[in-house]
Formats: structure tokens, sequence, C-alpha cells
């Protein structure tokens, strides 16, 4: 399973698959899209990001109030960050002291907010790290901010301005796709459960896309409540590499990501231009991992995986039916192959879009209630 290939991906297979059945319902299709994003497009109205931090060792008369070292810089955000942070205001957040997750650049606490639990995004850096990580910070809060689909874990408020360790107040979820695969030994995810998720992430990046690239696709970041359910609810999380852009990201730093799910032009210095294609290539090394119940290039370096994946052309074996030992057609069915194969095209504008995905992730669904394989 953990086997390569260095077979080329071709997209002419989905496109056949998908003529061939009858369209999907409108009204699923239409769930996955919504309006462009840019940078034109307003924060939340009631979106506040000068909130009052409560640390879990801290009374209620310590809450941070007065003005301190300005972390991120208010030109970044809009007209509605620019309050004093002396203005009085009963938005406080008060943490549990409960980590839920580390991350290089800080932690996410349990909190309450407004009555309800949260998840407090704490960034928390060396001075030499500071700068990447306060970027990573501001450029999640401007993203998340403009935001509106059931995909996507929504902000709630922010602690940006006023003190030295700022703070996303985000919705608490209950897990993680990545704990959901490898919580417990020899557990695969039901076929209809993976075709849901993979579906709503789907649904997610068709959001976002064109204008938004998310980068850090990976089942960590994908999160979960009600995980047990064969429908859990799923949305997409950690923007801190997410980029806003008119029709192509150059940028410095292509590498950007999680090596396993980097696309191929990522690893190339002399390609610095990334479009939102990269996420649909994650999306299919995302799907993949879902399929076969185990990690992608499992053992090998990242230097490893990108000198395969972008110089020899490498990708995660898919089972060739027909073939002695070919793959079970139930959890590999040809339409799933295609899409796959696809999502790996070395040349980006060959992959499918978002929104092609999800037709296909429909079809499978329908094909599955039917007890159809194709």
């Amino acid at each position: 399973m953990h086997q390569t290939h260095g077979e080329s991906a071709s997209s002419n297979d989905s496109l056949h698959v998908m003529q061939e059945d009858p369209p999907p319902p409108l009204q699923a299709l239409l769930e996955s899209y919504g309006p462009v994003i840019s940078h034109m497009t307003p924060l939340h109205d009631e979106l506040d990001v000068n909130v009052q931090v409560l640390e879990a060792d801290q009374s209620s008369s310590a809450a941070q109030s007065g003005p301190q070292t300005t972390s991120i810089p208010s030109g970044a955000l809009s007209s509605q960050a620019q309050r004093s942070c002396d203005e009085a205001t009963d938005n406080v957040l008060r943490l549990t002291g409960r980590v839920l997750g580390r991350g290089a650049s800080g932690r996410v606490l349990e909190g309450e907010f407004r009555g309800h639990r949260v998840a407090a995004k704490q960034l928390e850096l060396s001075v030499e790290d500071w700068g990447f990580g306060a970027d990573a910070f501001s450029q999640e809060l401007l993203v998340l901010g403009r935001c509106n689909h059931p995909n996507i874990v929504k902000v709630l408020a922010a602690s940006a301005l006023c003190t030295a360790r700022p703070v996303i107040v985000l919705e608490l979820m209950e897990t993680s796709l990545d704990k959901v695969l490898y919580g417990s030994p020899d557990v695969v995810l039901p076929m209809a459960t993976v075709l849901h998720i993979a579906r709503q992430v789907a649904q997610g990046l068709s959001y976002l896309h064109p204008t938004i690239l998310h980068r850090d696709l990976k089942p960590a970041n994908v999160l979960l409540s009600d995980s047990h359910s064969e429908n859990p609810i799923v949305k997409l999380s950690d923007f801190g590499l997410s980029r806003l852009r008119e029709s192509a990201l150059v940028t410095t730093r292509p590498a950007a990501g999680t090596p396993p799910y980097t696309a191929p032009e990522c690893f190339d210095v002399l390609h610095p231009a990334i479009t939102h294609r990269a996420d649909c290539y994650s999306f299919g090394v995302l799907l993949w991992e879902m399929l076969a119940g185990a990690q992608p290039w499992a053992g090998m370096t990242g230097v490893q995986i990108a000198y395969g994946v972008a110089f020899q052309q490498r990708r995660l074996m898919v089972p060739a039916h027909g073939s002695p030992g070919g793959g079970d057609m139930d959890r590999w069915p040809p339409r799933l192959c295609a899409l796959l194969k696809g999502c790996w095209e070395a040349e980006s504008l060959r992959r499918p879009a978002a929104a092609d995905m999800v037709k296909v992730l429909l079809l499978a669904q329908q094909d599955l209630k039917r007890g159809r394989t194709s």
C-alpha cells in the first residue's frame, strides 16, 4: 500500500466518467458555490478584533484592558479594527487552561466566549520567528474574517491589537480527521463516510477557490464534529498559510505546507507562481489516505518526497483493476481512481477544479447507494 508508481495521471478518464452519467442533484451542487471572495470583501460586521483575554490563572478583575504592545499592524485590518484599546467592552475571552493542540507558532486552548465553549488559537513565538508568525496570524484572520460557509471553520472574534500574545477565537469542533484516521489501530473509515468527508472538503475548497489558496490541506486541518456518525460535520481550518490572490500567487516560500500533501510545482523554486490547483493535488492525497487507511509516503523524508514527486513524477499507488492483485472495486471504484489521477497531474491546469471534484463525489455517493461500482 505504500508502494509508488511513476505512471502519469490522466484527467480524460474522469471526464468520460462524468459524461456517461446523469447530472447530480442541482441543490447539492449549489451548496458548494458562493460569492467570489477578494480583498474588497469586507470582514464580518460583527467581528470584534479587540476582545479582552482572561488567562486561566487570572481573576476577572485581571482581564487585559489597558494598551499593550501592538503585535499585528492595525493597518492590515479593516476600519472596524481601529477601536481604542481603552474602550470599555464586555467582550471577554476566558481561557480554561486546557490545551487542545500545539503547533509551530503557538497553541490552541479551550475557552469561553459569550456563553459558548470555543477554541482560542494563541500565537507564541520567539523574537526571531515573530515576523513570519505574526504575518501568518494576520493572514488567517483576514481570510477567515471574510468567509461564511458551512465547511469553513468560523472565526468568532480576536484579540489582535492590544496584546503581546494575539488570539483568534474559533468555533469549537470535536476532533480532527487525522485523529479519527489513526486514533484506533486497524480501523478504516466506512466508504460512505469517506465520500461524505471528501465531498464536504471539496465543497469548502470550491467556496474558497479561485481567490483563496489554503496551501496546507491535510487531515490535521480537517475538523470534525459528531465524528462517529456516517455523516459528520466537516470544516476546513488552519489558514495561516492561506493567501488571497487575484489569479496566481507569487511567493518566495513556494514549498510552504506539509511535504506529503504538497503539489510538485510547490517544490520547484523556479516555478513560484502557485494557483488554487495546488490545493486540488493535496485533496487527492487526502482522499487516497482515507481510502487506503495509511499515511502517504510513509517512511520517506521531506526531501525524498519532493525529489520523487517533482522530478521523478512519482505518485501514490492506485490499484489497477483487472490486474493480478487488483484493488477492491468497492473501495477503489474506477470513478475515484480517475479522480485521484486527475488531481495528481503534473500540469496543474489539467487537474479538476474543486467544483468538478464535488460532482464526481456526488456521483460516487449515488453509485454507493445503488450498490453500483463504476
